[in-house]
């Protein structure tokens, strides 16, 4: 079956990613929790007078917001930023003024929005009022344009009513010339009219000018139109969207770590990562047992566990390979110490001889021997007597335990051990351990660490390698079978050792359906265990229980019946 490599990934390093993600999550509730609140002003300035105009002209509006671009800029430069931190007494600079500053242009409109964000909502306000103000100024309009404004107001009112006057007395004197008999009256009174009228017609020239003048800019000219005030709530924090950040940003920064540590420090930990090192060698996994140290000889100890069925496993892997019942001799090796090969070698020695299979275990690891201590046997003798000469081999083979298993232990070791095991001897003793018994199990140094490995693992007919999971790289196994195959050794089985399950959490509480399967399972291999006369008074107990249940039979079918036949007599009298 083919595995999804992303998912397998995800699966692989599901605790780091969760954990990248804790920690990003408590991270952004840190620092939102120490989030100082910030409050938001809005002035508004309009550039140009077409919404006072009565009928406006497309031209005027078109140039307005062309305008509109070129105001926002300009208020964004240092000389009008500097100005309203000196105008304010504030110790703000051009740069920060900036970071905490918004112009945008109302859409479709001659309107611009000066927004500013600041700890204190009067700051804001007065920031945003005069930044609006600073704009005006820098317009090209009369900053006295009011008082200009209200004076040719009055100047007008004062030509209006000279005008009226002078029209008034002009009337008068027309009419003073129709009644009028004395020649001389009517000369002197029609000098005065045409005086009056001339005067009239300056007060009127002048009261045109003064219109025409009085009509301002409807383009080129800023007003302020909404007064920024302080807000009265802070700004609303986008929770979500931060958490939402701090979830992407530390989930992809796990996945990052985990992808580096899997590209740079890639270690053997599934089945199929070391069936892509090895080239067609089976692969026998065996699980990770906490109680491995306390039960070291875990196939007699807890013979239904995992570890213990796995080296069953192994064992048929072995037997699969075995041709013919010749005795055949197998080196147990590893790259490095500490993983597992010891363990390994004994369990495989006592699952061997539990199918009357003569089996002798050597403890060919002079450097580490355990052998001794794991099957309580004799340390005065043993492989390096045999080497030296001091004992013969037959009286250093001690029986164990287990029928069918001797063990030939590492021996009263001297202080030059690492001269004892030669090619020669090494081949001398393993054939000569090969004709007492079917199957020779050699427990051996690491190849790395003793050159003294691959002496016996060339002396023997095959070789397996045990791997520890999580620890050994790919590199590490490729580097271990090359010099195997390099040395003439024959590797028939790679043994990963301490391999961590994918079990869910779930399926390892008492209450799961896989611990009472267990549970069931072990009671009914409990009861086939136990002796006749506790199942016989169990007897007595269960034939009581077996009789209620006859009884309750009984009556479901005296029940049942009863209701077959009145159906049967109410259909008959229908």
């Amino acid at each position: 079956m083919t595995t999804n490599v992303y998912l397998e990934f995800i699966r692989r390093w599901f605790w780091l990613i969760c954990a990248g993600i804790l920690i990003a999550v408590v991270a952004t509730n840190s620092a939102l929790a120490q989030r100082i609140p910030l409050y938001q002003s809005t002035a508004t300035v309009q550039v140009g007078r077409s919404v006072q105009d009565a009928s406006p002209e497309a031209s005027s509006m078109s140039i307005s917001q062309q305008l509109v671009p070129v105001y926002i800029q300009l208020a964004k430069r240092d000389p009008v930023l500097n100005t309203v931190s000196e105008t304010l007494g504030i110790p703000y600079s051009a740069d920060f003024l900036r970071s905490r500053l918004l112009i945008s242009p109302v859409p479709g409109t001659q309107l611009i929005d000066i927004k500013v964000i600041d700890a204190d909502p009067q700051l804001a306000a007065s920031i945003a009022n005069e930044i609006a103000r600073q704009m005006v100024l820098q317009s090209p309009g009369d900053p006295k344009e009011e008082e200009t404004q209200l004076f040719i107001q009055s100047q007008l009112t004062d030509l209006q009513t000279k005008i009226e006057n002078g029209q008034a007395e002009i009337e008068e004197l027309e009419e003073k010339i129709g009644s009028s008999t004395s020649a001389a009256e009517v000369a002197e009174t029609r000098l005065r009219l045409e005086s009056l009228q001339a005067q009239v017609n300056a007060w009127q020239q002048s009261y045109v000018a003064l219109v025409a003048s009085s009509e301002p800019s409807k383009t080129n000219v800023l007003a302020v139109v909404n007064q920024a005030t302080p807000a009265l709530a802070p700004i609303p924090a986008p929770t979500i969207m931060y958490y939402g950040l701090g979830v992407i940003i530390g989930g992809g920064t796990a996945a990052a770590l985990a992808l580096g540590i899997s590209t740079f420090f890639h270690s053997i930990r599934r089945a199929d990562d070391l069936r892509g090192v090895v080239d067609g060698v089976p692969v026998t996994t065996i699980p990770y047992l906490r109680d491995i140290r306390r039960h070291p000889l875990v196939s007699s100890s807890i013979p239904a566990s995992p570890t213990a069925a796995s080296y069953r496993m192994l064992r048929n892997v072995l037997q699969t390979g075995q041709s013919d019942a010749s005795p055949i001799s197998i080196a147990v090796i590893s790259g490095r110490p500490g993983e597992g090969k010891t363990t390994t070698v004994a369990n495989l020695a006592i699952v061997l001889s539990s199918i009357r299979r003569s089996v002798i275990l050597v403890d060919a690891n002079v450097r580490n021997p355990c052998l001794d201590q794991m099957f309580a046997t004799d340390t005065s003798r043993g492989l390096s007597d045999v080497l030296l000469g001091d004992c013969e081999l037959a009286d250093a083979l001690q029986p164990t335990a287990y029928p069918n298993l001797t063990i030939l232990g590492a021996g009263s070791i001297p202080g030059n051990y690492t001269d004892i095991l030669s090619p020669s001897g090494a081949r001398m003793v393993v054939e000569a351990v090969t004709e007492m018994a079917e199957i020779i199990l050699i427990d051996t140094p690491s190849i790395w660490e003793e050159q003294e490995a691959l002496l016996v693992a060339k002396a023997a007919d095959a070789a397996i390698v045990v791997v520890e999971a999580g620890r050994v790289r790919a590199s590490e196994v490729e580097r271990t079978l090359e010099i195997l195959n390099r040395s003439g050794v024959q590797v028939i089985s790679i043994a990963l050792n301490k391999a961590r399950t994918s079990s869910r959490f779930l399926d390892r509480l008492p209450f799961s359906r896989d611990a009472r399967r267990r549970k069931i399972g072990d009671s009914r291999r409990l009861a086939r265990s136990q002796p006749d006369h506790i199942l016989s008074a169990k007897g007595t107990q269960s034939t009581s229980t077996v009789e209620r249940l006859n009884n309750s039979r009984r009556l479901k079918n005296a029940r049942k019946s009863a209701h077959v036949t009145a159906d049967a007599d109410r259909s008959e009298s229908a």
